[in-house]
Protein backbone atom coordinates (compact mmCIF):
# COMPACT_ATOMS: atom_id res chain seq x y z
CA UNK A 1 0.00 0.00 0.00
CA UNK A 2 2.73 2.10 0.79
CA UNK A 3 4.11 2.11 -2.56
CA UNK A 4 0.83 2.78 -4.30
CA UNK A 5 0.42 5.74 -2.00
CA UNK A 6 3.82 6.70 -2.93
CA UNK A 7 3.13 6.45 -6.88
CA UNK A 8 -0.17 8.66 -6.42
CA UNK A 9 1.45 11.44 -3.99
CA UNK A 10 4.24 11.64 -7.16
CA UNK A 11 1.90 12.02 -9.99
CA UNK A 12 0.05 14.26 -8.09
CA UNK A 13 2.84 16.65 -7.16
CA UNK A 14 4.20 16.20 -10.88
CA UNK A 15 0.66 17.76 -11.81
CA UNK A 16 0.53 20.39 -9.88
CA UNK A 17 4.30 21.46 -10.50
CA UNK A 18 3.35 21.17 -14.45
CA UNK A 19 0.35 23.25 -14.00
CA UNK A 20 1.83 25.59 -11.65
CA UNK A 21 4.96 26.01 -14.04
CA UNK A 22 2.63 26.93 -16.79
CA UNK A 23 0.72 29.32 -14.51
CA UNK A 24 3.81 31.21 -13.26
CA UNK A 25 5.46 31.36 -17.17
CA UNK A 26 1.92 32.85 -18.50
CA UNK A 27 1.53 35.39 -15.47
CA UNK A 28 5.24 36.35 -16.42
CA UNK A 29 4.00 36.20 -19.52
CA UNK A 30 7.41 33.71 -21.01
CA UNK A 31 4.64 31.62 -22.69
CA UNK A 32 1.62 33.09 -24.07
CA UNK A 33 -1.45 30.65 -22.63
CA UNK A 34 -3.78 33.99 -21.70
CA UNK A 35 -7.09 33.04 -24.20
CA UNK A 36 -10.33 32.62 -23.29
CA UNK A 37 -10.56 28.65 -22.39
CA UNK A 38 -7.91 29.36 -19.42
CA UNK A 39 -8.91 31.35 -16.22
CA UNK A 40 -5.31 32.60 -15.86
CA UNK A 41 -6.76 34.93 -18.78
CA UNK A 42 -8.30 37.58 -16.13
CA UNK A 43 -5.58 37.23 -14.04
CA UNK A 44 -3.10 38.72 -16.26
CA UNK A 45 -5.09 41.33 -16.79
CA UNK A 46 -5.13 42.89 -13.33
CA UNK A 47 -1.93 43.29 -12.02
CA UNK A 48 -3.04 42.47 -8.30
CA UNK A 49 -4.69 39.42 -8.99
CA UNK A 50 -0.86 38.90 -11.10
CA UNK A 51 1.18 39.30 -7.83
CA UNK A 52 -1.14 36.70 -5.87
CA UNK A 53 -1.16 34.58 -8.76
CA UNK A 54 2.68 34.97 -8.79
CA UNK A 55 2.72 34.15 -5.76
CA UNK A 56 0.43 30.82 -5.63
CA UNK A 57 2.53 29.97 -7.97
CA UNK A 58 5.23 29.69 -6.45
CA UNK A 59 4.44 28.23 -3.16
CA UNK A 60 2.63 25.67 -5.54
CA UNK A 61 5.73 24.50 -7.22
CA UNK A 62 7.68 24.60 -3.87
CA UNK A 63 6.03 22.25 -2.46
CA UNK A 64 5.44 20.37 -5.21
CA UNK A 65 9.53 19.84 -5.77
CA UNK A 66 9.55 19.22 -2.19
CA UNK A 67 6.12 16.01 -3.03
CA UNK A 68 8.66 14.94 -5.62
CA UNK A 69 12.26 14.73 -4.20
CA UNK A 70 12.11 14.82 -0.45
CA UNK A 71 9.13 12.57 0.10
CA UNK A 72 9.48 10.09 3.09
CA UNK A 73 12.49 11.38 3.88
CA UNK A 74 11.77 12.86 7.48
CA UNK A 75 10.10 9.95 7.46
CA UNK A 76 13.12 7.45 7.41
CA UNK A 77 13.02 6.40 10.90
CA UNK A 78 8.80 6.05 11.37
CA UNK A 79 9.59 2.22 12.62
CA UNK A 80 11.16 2.72 15.92
CA UNK A 81 11.10 4.48 19.43
CA UNK A 82 12.47 7.90 20.10
CA UNK A 83 13.55 9.17 22.90
CA UNK A 84 14.49 12.96 23.83
CA UNK A 85 16.57 14.36 26.39
CA UNK A 86 17.47 17.81 27.20
CA UNK A 87 20.75 17.52 24.76
CA UNK A 88 18.42 16.27 21.57
CA UNK A 89 16.64 13.37 20.54
CA UNK A 90 17.57 9.44 20.13
CA UNK A 91 15.82 7.53 17.38
CA UNK A 92 16.00 3.25 18.04
CA UNK A 93 15.04 1.80 14.62
CA UNK A 94 13.19 -1.89 14.98
CA UNK A 95 16.61 -3.20 13.34
CA UNK A 96 18.36 -1.41 16.26
CA UNK A 97 15.83 -3.68 18.10
CA UNK A 98 16.10 -6.89 16.37
CA UNK A 99 20.19 -7.07 16.14
CA UNK A 100 20.09 -6.57 19.79
CA UNK A 101 17.48 -9.29 20.35
CA UNK A 102 19.03 -11.73 18.20
CA UNK A 103 22.53 -11.54 19.28
CA UNK A 104 21.35 -12.41 22.98
CA UNK A 105 19.00 -15.11 21.54
CA UNK A 106 21.64 -16.89 19.66
CA UNK A 107 24.05 -16.85 22.45
CA UNK A 108 21.98 -19.76 24.09
CA UNK A 109 23.70 -23.16 22.83
CA UNK A 110 20.12 -24.88 22.69
CA UNK A 111 18.87 -22.85 19.78
CA UNK A 112 19.78 -23.53 16.60
CA UNK A 113 17.33 -20.63 14.61
CA UNK A 114 15.24 -17.73 15.35
CA UNK A 115 13.04 -14.89 14.32
CA UNK A 116 12.21 -11.89 15.99
CA UNK A 117 9.37 -9.42 15.36
CA UNK A 118 8.86 -6.21 17.17
CA UNK A 119 5.60 -4.52 17.73
CA UNK A 120 5.76 -0.63 18.77
CA UNK A 121 2.55 0.78 19.57
CA UNK A 122 1.42 4.34 19.69
CA UNK A 123 2.57 4.59 23.75
CA UNK A 124 6.11 3.31 22.44
CA UNK A 125 5.54 0.19 24.15
CA UNK A 126 7.85 -2.52 22.69
CA UNK A 127 5.98 -6.25 22.43
CA UNK A 128 8.45 -9.15 20.30
CA UNK A 129 6.97 -12.14 19.43
CA UNK A 130 10.24 -14.13 19.24
CA UNK A 131 10.20 -17.42 17.21
CA UNK A 132 13.23 -20.03 17.89
CA UNK A 133 14.39 -23.75 16.56
CA UNK A 134 15.71 -25.62 19.53
CA UNK A 135 17.82 -28.45 19.58
CA UNK A 136 16.54 -31.58 21.07
CA UNK A 137 17.72 -31.73 24.20
CA UNK A 138 16.25 -29.03 25.38
CA UNK A 139 14.07 -28.20 28.48
CA UNK A 140 11.69 -25.68 26.66
CA UNK A 141 10.41 -23.85 29.47
CA UNK A 142 13.43 -23.24 31.25
CA UNK A 143 15.04 -21.70 27.92
CA UNK A 144 11.91 -19.71 27.33
CA UNK A 145 12.21 -17.91 30.12
CA UNK A 146 15.94 -17.67 30.24
CA UNK A 147 15.73 -15.91 27.33
CA UNK A 148 13.14 -13.38 27.95
CA UNK A 149 15.08 -12.60 31.29
CA UNK A 150 18.20 -12.09 29.36
CA UNK A 151 16.60 -10.14 26.15
CA UNK A 152 14.91 -7.53 28.96
CA UNK A 153 18.22 -7.13 30.31
CA UNK A 154 19.92 -6.92 27.17
CA UNK A 155 17.41 -3.87 25.63
CA UNK A 156 17.54 -2.38 28.86
CA UNK A 157 21.02 -2.25 29.19
CA UNK A 158 22.21 -1.28 25.27
CA UNK A 159 19.34 0.95 25.10
CA UNK A 160 17.56 2.10 28.42
CA UNK A 161 14.45 0.90 27.16
CA UNK A 162 11.65 -1.85 28.95
CA UNK A 163 10.36 -4.69 26.50
CA UNK A 164 6.61 -4.82 27.94
CA UNK A 165 6.49 -8.39 26.54
CA UNK A 166 8.26 -11.09 25.46
CA UNK A 167 6.38 -14.09 23.64
CA UNK A 168 7.81 -16.53 22.52
CA UNK A 169 6.99 -19.90 20.15
CA UNK A 170 8.99 -22.93 19.61
CA UNK A 171 8.69 -23.25 16.18
CA UNK A 172 10.71 -26.72 15.99
CA UNK A 173 12.92 -29.48 17.56
CA UNK A 174 15.96 -29.91 15.77
CA UNK A 175 19.41 -31.66 15.87
CA UNK A 176 21.88 -29.76 17.12
CA UNK A 177 24.55 -28.73 14.34
CA UNK A 178 28.12 -29.79 15.04
CA UNK A 179 30.20 -27.02 15.82
CA UNK A 180 32.93 -26.36 13.82
CA UNK A 181 35.36 -27.92 16.45
CA UNK A 182 33.29 -31.28 16.19
CA UNK A 183 33.75 -31.26 12.41
CA UNK A 184 37.49 -30.94 12.15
Amino acid sequence: MKIINRIIFHLFSFIVLFISAMGLMTLLRVVNLSSEYFAIAEIVKNPTYQKVGIAVFIILIMLSLKGLFFFGKEDEFDDGIELENDDGRLIITKHTLKNIIDQTVKSFDNIEDNYTKIYIDENSDISVLETIYVTNDTIIKEVSNSIQIKVKEAVKKSLDVELKVIDIRVRDVVKKKASRQERK
